[in-house]
């Protein structure tokens, strides 16, 4: 039988260690339940022991994980799978939640973390502290965990501690107000406590990242002026990645940032190459009338890595459209896949007429069937919405009506994918004789 702790309660002795189950409820739009119904019994997830129970419920779409995945995992993973069918959410929240433990039970889990995994019952203790650290739920919570992590005299490995436990905390609770509070504390700490600054920023990205699953916060960017340019590259790299998330555009002051790193990586080596492609990822969310990002953006084109290349010059045609065809046409043969594939992003996004022919051979190119790695949106996707904008050009209908007659030829994803997207292009199904 699974035991639960109760809300505001010690909990450690209410729960077996072994026995941990992990509930959400997600709020999904009624006309989507079942759809994420069928996500959720997929019977590949169930066989991991990833997902062993869903139900509709008045409050929701309750969800039972295994104990497979930390909670905060384990719910990314299925919101990323339940997006592949067609599926937002507009929020959630943990069943059993721990919002205000006693102090005695987050020193023993504290301690559980630090301690070693395997204390002789053969049961991995610093899962079942991450496991129960990753229910602690609520401002209330956030802030008293952020209190704790700001004391001045205190040992490294229990602040780290701790900062892992306010940036679980801070991303189940996933409001502006835990957001803004994780990025100020961080602030405060980077100069004494680097890692624990990037625990905090990191779980800042992961709520503002929800916004691809349809909840939105609005987390202030001022304060990480001063991190941007850090010297410590995984701070000044965190802070980066979460400007990426935040909704655009920037202010002028992180704009202004963004570009001085940005050049002061031009012509670097390749170890540069994750911070740089961190700054074009947020420079693409910089205003559009800002010159001096288009120009730093040019400047990084010719950087060692393909990747950067690549993203930049991505970014770079979706700010200037005027530009886009003289970036786009020299990859179309190009020897790289990379930049090939770059190429047939940019003429599916921002082509016209001119390019439907070329635009057709892509698509039957990329609509076969792949042993290979999967990518969701299919590689197809672009293309496919570009033939319907175009669909009352004779080559865009012919190569509508192909993709139509041969159905059955394509993968799932791609079935999958027409089918939320595009509906008018699925065929009947076969009448009966």
């Amino acid at each position: 039988m699974t035991r639960f702790w109760k809300k505001g309660t010690d909990g450690a002795e209410a729960m077996d260690a072994s026995d941990v189950a992990l509930r959400v409820v997600l709020q999904v739009a009624e006309d989507q339940i079942e759809a994420a119904l069928g996500n959720l019994a997929d019977r590949g997830s169930q066989a991991e022991g990833e997902v062993v129970g869903a139900e509709a419920t008045d409050r929701g779409l309750v969800v039972t994980f295994g104990d497979k995945y930390e909670p905060r995992t384990a719910l990314l993973r299925r919101l990323n799978s339940l997006q592949r069918v067609g599926v937002g959410i507009t929020d959630f929240a943990w069943l059993d939640a721990v919002t205000d433990p006693t102090d005695r039970w987050l020193r023993d889990e504290f301690a559980r973390w630090e301690g070693p995994r395997d204390n002789g019952t053969g049961i991995d203790q610093v899962e079942v502290a991450r496991r129960r650290l990753g229910r602690l739920t609520g401002q209330l919570i956030v802030d008293r965990l952020l209190t704790l992590v700001s004391v001045a005299d205190m040992e490294q490995q229990r602040r780290r501690t701790i900062a892992h436990a306010a940036a679980l905390a801070g991303f189940n609770t996933h409001t502006t107000e835990a957001g803004d509070a994780l990025v100020g504390c961080s602030v405060a700490l980077v100069r004494v406590a680097p890692h624990a600054a990037m625990s905090l920023l990191d779980a800042a990205s992961s709520i503002a990242e929800l916004r691809r699953f349809g909840i939105r916060t609005k987390i202030d960017e001022a304060p990480l002026l001063e991190l941007i340019d850090h010297p410590n590259w995984r701070v000044n790299g965190s802070a980066t990645q979460l400007v990426a998330a935040l909704p655009p555009p920037r202010s002028d002051e992180i704009a202004g940032a963004l570009v001085r790193v940005g050049r002061g990586l031009v012509g670097q080596t390749k170890a540069t190459e994750i911070r740089a492609e961190q700054v074009v990822a947020a420079l693409a969310t910089a205003a559009v009338a800002r010159v001096d990002v288009d120009d730093t953006l040019d400047a990084l084109r010719s950087h060692v890595s393909s990747n950067v290349r690549v993203d930049a010059t991505v970014v770079l045609a979706r700010r200037r459209p005027e530009r886009a065809r003289r970036l786009w046409e020299p990859w179309l043969t190009s020897r790289s896949t990379n930049e090939r594939t770059a190429a047939e992003r940019m003429i599916a996004t921002l082509g016209d007429e001119r390019d439907v022919a070329e635009v057709v051979r892509i698509v039957k190119h990329r609509a076969k069937p792949s042993t290979g790695t999967t990518y969701w949106p299919p590689l197809a996707a672009e293309g496919l919405n570009f033939l319907v904008r175009h669909a009352d050009t004779p080559d865009a209908a012919h190569a509508l009506d192909y993709l139509r007659s041969n159905w059955d030829r394509h993968d799932d994803d791609l079935q999958r994918w027409i089918r939320l997207n595009h509906p008018e292009l699925v065929p009947p199904p076969p009448t009966a004789p």
